[in-house]
This record gives structure tokens, sequence and C-alpha cells, in this order.
């Protein structure tokens, strides 16, 4: 059986701790609602950007479908069924409620390399989900899969906002397997702070409306490019060395399965300016379009013949010379939407070209806001004019993520601009968030072919992934929920 969907990306054996919750401080900050919840270690559990695209995408896998107006992309509401937030009953009529496990829609197919010591068990789940796995090439070698991250407790704010609950504060977000706020790590403060971000064509500084953030100005000296690409691959409050020291800090037992373990290695600064730092790996890859690749990214020789065949596909952040196989290798075949989430290593300014033959033909590009900084630097500070450019390198629809801001998109053919909220969902670990959003991007679009409804199952996505700290707690929700969460977020859409 065809799959009607292929993901491609990495996975990982993650060991994740948490920052401490302290009382009145320390408090991870949910978008939109203050509330928070205090997320509990993971250790050796399954991960990666490919597993959590993989559950983003399965949300919509197990809820009920929207109907689909004849004769358009878009989609209506069910008669007698109101919109916004109410307890869901599963109603009898026109619709196809499928079940967590078997009796799927379609079927999704994972393209990756594990070693031999992955675990067997974790493949078996993957199947038992309804995952062709067939796609997983089992290397006849070990392969170090191993990730570690630790989230740092946060220094009490010595100024205390006026109108702000104690507690109600910004958070760094895990970047393991991509970050909410999508892509950066770095702080998200709430609308309306007395941070500033430079106005474009000025000499001064002023508030931009719902970031708080400062965004260097193209052509000053502000901020190097370097910089900008450190801040990118880097987050603060984050640590991915001297594991034994988090546990011991954190009163843990360290454990055996994390011994000779070797943290990423420092990216050094390349020749060309390019960076490569696939999220969750200890490799350095090379700069884009040149060199060996990492022996955990897929090979255009892994895929399985029928995966060529699928309807949609989704590739995860990996290394520019294994995404250029890949897309190259999807677009000659029968795929028809073909999106991409661009790792921060090759999103740089002197790689704009690099990245242009990349969009040639793609369905969606996805980058998050610091990767598109990044890669304009010194042209523009305008996100939409950094999206109007990418569309003219042939791709129909650029989404900008911006975790707990929301998304942008922009349609290049019609050259309509949306701006899309984040759900406030309760934050209890922010892992594998913007993969997730990118998986529940693709079902969505896949259904309507509406570029907009696919966001907005991203967004849903995204909201579910965070409330837990396993990488399939998206796939625990209740029924109707995701449902529910998409009729709700729909009506805060807003036209550029």
């Amino acid at each position: 059986m065809d799959p009607t969907f292929v993901i491609a990306g990495r996975l990982q054996r993650d060991y994740l701790l948490p920052a401490p919750c302290a009382p009145c401080e320390n408090r991870d900050y949910i978008a939109g609602t203050g509330t928070t919840t205090q997320a509990r270690p993971m250790i050796d559990q399954p991960g990666g950007n490919l597993l959590y695209a993989a559950v983003g995408l399965g949300v919509w896998s197990r809820a009920p479908s929207p109907v689909s107006r004849p004769g358009t992309g878009t989609t209506t509401q069910e008669p007698g069924l109101p919109r916004g937030n109410r307890d869901y009953p599963v109603p009898s009529g026109n619709r196809d409620y499928l079940v967590p496990c078997g009796n799927r829609d379609y079927l999704v197919g994972m393209l990756t390399r594990v070693g031999e010591d992955y675990p067997r068990e974790w493949l078996d789940s993957f199947e038992k989900r309804g995952w062709d796995t067939r796609g997983i090439h089992i290397l006849a070698e070990a392969l170090d899969l191993r990730y570690f991250q630790a989230t740092l407790p946060r220094a009490p704010s010595p100024v205390r906002e006026p109108g702000l609950p104690r507690g109600d504060r910004d958070y760094s977000a895990p970047s393991g397997n991509r970050d909410y706020p999508a892509g950066t790590g770095t702080t998200t403060p709430r609308a309306g702070t007395g941070t500033t971000s430079p106005r474009a064509g000025t000499g001064t500084t002023s508030p931009r409306a719902g970031t708080g953030t400062t965004s260097p100005r193209a052509g000053t000296g502000t901020t190097s490019e370097d910089q900008m690409v450190q801040r990118t691959v880097r987050e603060p409050g984050l640590s991915r060395n001297n594991p034994v020291v988090h546990f011991a800090r954190l009163g843990l037992p360290f454990p055996k399965s994390l011994l000779g373990y070797q943290p990423p290695a420092p990216v050094p600064r390349l020749p060309s300016g390019n960076r490569d730092y696939p999220a969750g790996t200890g490799t350095t890859p090379p700069r884009a379009g040149t060199g060996t690749t990492p022996p955990a990214s897929p090979r255009p020789n892994d895929i399985p013949p029928d995966y060529l065949n699928a309807q949609a596909v989704h590739i995860c952040p990996l290394d520019y010379l294994t995404v250029s196989r890949l897309t190259s290798t999807f677009r000659q075949a029968s795929v028809t939407s073909l999106t991409l989430d661009p790792s921060a290593a090759f999103m740089t300014g002197k790689a704009l070209e690099d990245v242009r033959m990349l969009l040639q033909g793609l369905t969606a590009f996805l980058p998050s806001e610091e990767e598109l900084r990044a890669l304009f630097w010194g042209r523009t500070d305008d996100l939409w004019q950094m999206a109007e450019a990418l569309g003219e390198f042939g791709c129909e629809f650029i989404v900008v993520k911006r975790g707990a801001r929301g998304q942008m998109l922009y349609d290049s053919v019609s050259k309509k601009r949306w701006e899309i909220p984040a759900y406030p969902a309760r934050l209890t670990d922010a892992t594998g968030a913007g993969d997730s959003f990118c998986g529940g991007f693709l079902a969505g679009y896949h259904k309507t072919y509406d570029p907009l409804r696919g966001v907005l199952y991203g967004c849903v996505s995204a909201s579910l992934t965070i409330e837990g700290s396993s990488a399939f707690h998206a796939l625990e929700a209740l029924p109707g929920l995701a449902e529910r969460r998409l009729e709700s977020l729909a009506g805060s859409v807003r036209q550029i």
C-alpha cells in the first residue's frame, strides 16, 4: 500500500532535563494564558524531528474530518455544530472519526537512518500507531543518536512590569527537536513590554507590537551576521554540556545509558559564512552543497519505491546536502505537495543563493522568524518583504513560525497575507512544537488544499504537543479536542 504521506528527518534518543520550577519567579510562560505546569525529565525516550512531525500529522488522522465544500479548496462547518469551545459529543452524522491506532484513512511513511542499537521496541511502537517504518534504514553498525539538553533555571527578574502577575514571564524554549518559539529558543516577552526593536529606516528604536524582542536593523553595525547565526543555533538558558552536573543539580541519578556521551561539537566559522548545525546530533555537517552527509541523514537510495507515489512529503531540518538530494528526488516523482522546514545551519545571508535552489517547486517553506532574519541579514528587516522574496524563488506558500506570537502566512500566487495567533495552551514542555506544527500543516493542507487551514491545523498540533512531556502526548488528547481548538482559533485569523 502506497503511503499518503512521507516524512524525512531524524530520530533521537532524548535525555531532556527541565528547569526547576520555583514558587514565584522561575515559571514557564504560557502564551496568552499565564498558566504553567512543570515538565518531567525525559530519560532515554524516543525523540527527533521526524517523530514530532509524524505526531503532529497523526493528530489529524484521529480527529473528525472537516467537510469539503464541493468545487472549492475550502472547508465548511457542519450543520448544527456551533463554533467555539464546547463539550464535544462525537456526532453520528457526517464525520469519519478514526481511532488512534489502526483504521486510518492514510498511511505515514517514515524516512531516516538509525543504528543497529536503536531500540526495536520503539520501531514496533511506531508500527502499532499505523506508521510505515520500511523507510527507516537500519545500519549494520551502532549509531549514537543520544541527545542531551538541560533547561537552566532563570534568574528572578529584578523589575516587575506593572500589571503583570508574578510567574507570567517569558520563557526560554528547548530546541533539540525544533523550538517553541519555533526555531529560536530565545525568550518571548509579552506584547507591550518595554524592550525595543529598531524601526526600519530610522536611527531610533521603538517597541514593535507583539514582539518585545530586539531585531538588528539591516545595514547597521549593532549585530553581526555571526551573532545572528549564534543566536539561532545556541539558545540562552539551555545547556548540552556536562550532563553529570545537571543531573546532580536536580538530585537525579545519572543514567548508565548516558555514559560516554559526547556533547555536540562547537560549530566552527566556515570560510563562506555558512553554518550547519542539525539539532540533536553531535556532528558538524559540511557547508551548503559540499562535503559528506552525516550518517543519520537519509539517502535517496533509502527511499522505498512506493514512497515516491506519496501524495505529500515533508522534509524536517537536515543538512543542506541531504535536503537538496531529497527535494530533487521527490520533485521528479509524482508527489503533489512538498514542504520543507529548514535547518538553521544553512539559513545565513551568504547561503541565500543555495536556499533559492531548494525553494524552486516547493509547496510550502516553513522557517522560523530567527532563521528568516539570519537569511536576509543586511538586506531587509521587514518579514513580509522576506516572505515575498522567497515566494519569487518559486515557492507557493511561506509560513513564518513565531512561536508564542503565532505564525505569518504569505501566498505568493494571490499575494495575500495572514497573521494567525498561537493557541493559548498550557506549556509543559516546548520540545518538538515546531516539528509538530509542520506535521499538522501537512495534514491540514492535504485535506483542504488551503494554506490557511494548514497553518491552523499546525497551530493546534503544536498546542497539544507542548502540553505534555512525551513525544506522543498530542496523540493522547481527548477525542474532539483538536477539532474544538481548530474552530476556536479560526475566528482569530487576521488578513493583512
